[in-house]
C-alpha cells in the first residue's frame, strides 16, 4: 500500500512538472497586411525609447526579434519597402493590446506588407504569409493566431468592386487556413492631391469601404482625421493613434 501512495505521489509530481512547460505564458500572434501606410511612412523617426520587451516580431530569417521603435527594416521583394526604417502603427497595436494581457504573456507581429501595391498582391502572397505565420504556431507550443490588422486600398481606388471581392476572397484564405480569426481593416483616409477627378474616386472608395464594413459586418477603424506626412500618407503620431484604434476594435 505504500508503494502504492509512493508511485501516485510520484506520478502526479511528474505531471505537474511537465505540464507547467507546455503551458507557460501565452503567445498571442497578429499579422500587419497592406501598403505603405501598414508599412509606415510617416516620415518622422521615434528616437529610441523602451517598448515593452514582451512585444518580438518575426524577421525575415524566422528569429523572434525583441520590438524596438521599428519593424520594417529589412529587404524582402514581397514583403517590405526595401532600406527603409519605418514606424509601423502594428508597434501601438501591441502595446495597447499587450496591457489587458497577463504580465507574462508575449505578443508576436508578423509584418506582411509592402507598399504601393492592390489587394491582389496580398491574395498573391497569402502563402507566404501564411507559412510565416504556421512557422510561429509549429515552433512555439504556447503560440495562437489571433487576427489580422490591414491598411490598403490606396491603389484600388479606381475599382472598388475588385477591393471587396479581393477581401471577401483574402478572408476566406484565412478562415481556411487558420478557422475563425479577428479581422480589422482601416479605411483609407485624407488625401491631398489636387486632382478632382481622383479626388472624387478616393471619396467614393471611402463610402463604399464604410458600407462594405457595415453589410459585411467586418470590423473598420477610421483614418481621415489623422495627420498626413505628405499628400497621402498618415504621419508617425497618426500611425501611433492607428494601432491603438485597431487595438480597440480586437478588444471589444
Amino acid at each position: 500500500m505504500k508503494k502504492l501512495i509512493f508511485i501516485i505521489i510520484i506520478s502526479c509530481f511528474l505531471i505537474s512538472c511537465g505540464g507547467g512547460s507546455e503551458e507557460g505564458n501565452k503567445i498571442h500572434v497578429y499579422a500587419a497586411l497592406g501598403q505603405s501606410n501598414m508599412v509606415g511612412q510617416g516620415g518622422e523617426y521615434f528616437p529610441s525609447r523602451p517598448i515593452d520587451d514582451r512585444i518580438m516580431y518575426l524577421d525575415l530569417t524566422n528569429q523572434l526579434q525583441i520590438v524596438e521603435d521599428s519593424l520594417y527594416s529589412e529587404e524582402s521583394d514581397y514583403l517590405y519597402i526595401q532600406n527603409l526604417d519605418r514606424y509601423s502603427c502594428a508597434i501601438s497595436f501591441a502595446e495597447r493590446m499587450i496591457q489587458e494581457m497577463n504580465t507574462e504573456d508575449e505578443i508576436v507581429i508578423i509584418p506582411c506588407a509592402f507598399g504601393n501595391t492592390k489587394i491582389q498582391w496580398q491574395l498573391d502572397c497569402w502563402e507566404i504569409y501564411a507559412e510565416r505565420i504556421q512557422y510561429v504556431l509549429d515552433n512555439y507550443p504556447n503560440a495562437v493566431f489571433e487576427g489580422i490588422i490591414y491598411w490598403q486600398g490606396e491603389n484600388n481606388i479606381d475599382d472598388p468592386d475588385i477591393w471587396k471581392k479581393g477581401i471577401l476572397d483574402l478572408l476566406n484564405k484565412i478562415e481556411n487556413e487558420f478557422g475563425n480569426v479577428e479581422f480589422v481593416f482601416a479605411q483609407i483616409g485624407n488625401n491631398l492631391t489636387e486632382n478632382d477627378h481622383y479626388i472624387n474616386m478616393w471619396e467614393n472608395f471611402k463610402i463604399e469601404q464604410q458600407n462594405f464594413s457595415i453589410e459585411n459586418d467586418i470590423k473598420m477603424i477610421y483614418t481621415e482625421d489623422l495627420p498626413l506626412f505628405d499628400h497621402l500618407h498618415v504621419n508617425t503620431t497618426g500611425l501611433q493613434i492607428a494601432g491603438v484604434r485597431f487595438a480597440e476594435e480586437f478588444l471589444k
